[in-house]
């Protein structure tokens, strides 16, 4: 009832928003339905599956010192100390546990002159429960929504990362960027 029947010349100041929603409905039930067959349609593919129930590392890491020698595994690098200037461990320093994270900080000031450590940022508290809370609805059916939330749970703070350099007896500069990435930069102590 926008406008009655006696007065024909008032302008409609309302916006009828049914037939929007209704043509929104419509062509998200054609794109699901055409993204199901889309998927059904895909490639079989059969995944190699373990012969036994051992576990494989999760990280893995290359180095290459000055005479272009490649060395796997940054908890425990094949190279004698002070063989580079720079090692460098990028995004996937939130797998490790503590124990292993103080290895790799110990290894790789022992074998370069500086680590450079490049990961998720941990934001403080009250911003990384709403960042969780933004997460937690799609963790369920969205794969990248749930290697984020669990990531998020596993990064470390930067108080815990000069905890990590602390027990490792290292000098340790951490910046944070708190939407985008955290750096630490590792030292020997002198």
């Amino acid at each position: 009832m926008a406008a009655s029947a006696s007065n024909d010349d008032d302008m409609i100041t309302s916006i009828n928003v049914t037939p929007l929603v209704d043509i929104t409905l419509v062509l998200l039930v054609i794109l699901m339905v055409t993204a199901s067959y889309v998927v059904s349609k895909a490639i079989p593919l059969e995944l190699p599956r373990g012969a036994t129930g051992e576990t494989m590392p999760t990280t893995l890491s290359v180095s290459i010192d000055r005479d272009g020698k490649t060395y796997l595994d940054a908890t425990a690098i094949d190279a004698a100390d002070r063989s580079f200037d720079l090692a460098v461990f990028a995004l996937s320093f939130h797998h490790l546990r503590p124990e292993q994270a103080a290895q790799v900080l110990v290894e790789g000031t022992r074998v370069a002159d500086r680590l450079l450590v490049i990961d998720l940022p941990r934001l403080p508290s009250l911003l990384h429960l709403a960042k969780l809370a933004t997460f937690a609805p799609f963790v369920l059916w969205w794969p990248f929504a749930h290697d984020g939330f669990v990531s998020s749970l596993r990064a470390y703070s930067p108080s815990a990362l000069r905890a990590l350099a602390a027990h490792a007896d290292l000098d340790v500069e951490v910046s944070t960027s708190p939407f985008d990435r955290q750096v630490v930069l590792a030292r020997r102590k002198r």
